[in-house]
């Protein structure tokens, strides 16, 4: 238990808790591990899947994992806005649309966003643990977060074996989906 009495911010249980994404997370929840479910006061369910399929551009050997997470939210969020990993395109784009920038160089410089609600979009990014959260979501090239009314939907496309960062994955999306239903009943 911790030593104020909370619960962790993801399942809401009493254990020992560290610091990660901004947030007092146990040690299950920081490990990926959701099986005993989120938070029941909060109100939001996870869902995740991994596939293979082939890379039609390559040999047939050539296969490429796909890991999907939706996490649904309790309430709507205040923010609608896509982020993928930043690429050359997006620089073009950058000389027509001004993009927002955080003023957190390596997130400004990793991430580019289009967003629809600016003023809420700024709010959540100002805070550290969501972008430390949103970097290990978008670690991958082929990556997109997409913040939508209602839920929270993040793909990812690697060739090969996707590696154990899925895990991280798991618990980086459910503490954005908790960084996001505080900002909406503040």
């Amino acid at each position: 238990m911790s030593a104020s009495g909370e619960g962790c911010a993801l399942c809401g249980r009493e254990r020992e808790l560290q610091p990660r994404f901004g947030l007092h997370i146990c040690g299950e929840c920081n490990a990926g591990d959701f099986s005993a479910g989120l938070d029941p006061d909060w109100g939001a369910s996870l869902r995740s899947e991994r596939s293979e399929e082939v890379d039609p551009k390559h040999y047939e050997s050539a296969l490429v994992c796909v890991l999907s997470i939706e996490l649904e939210l309790p309430r709507p969020s205040p923010c609608v806005m896509r982020l993928v990993p930043e690429r050359g395109g997006h620089k073009l784009v950058k000389l027509f649309k001004k993009e927002l920038q955080v003023g957190d160089k390596a997130f400004d410089d990793a991430v580019y966003i289009a967003d629809e609600h600016r003023e809420a979009t700024t709010d959540l990014l100002g805070r550290e643990g969501v972008r430390e959260a949103i970097l290990v979501l978008l670690h991958e090239q082929f990556a997109r977060l997409e913040f939508q009314a209602d839920r929270l939907h993040f793909q990812a496309r690697h060739r090969g074996a996707f590696d154990p960062q899925a895990l991280g994955m798991m618990t980086a999306m459910v503490a954005l989906g908790r960084h996001l239903d505080r900002l909406a009943v503040a």
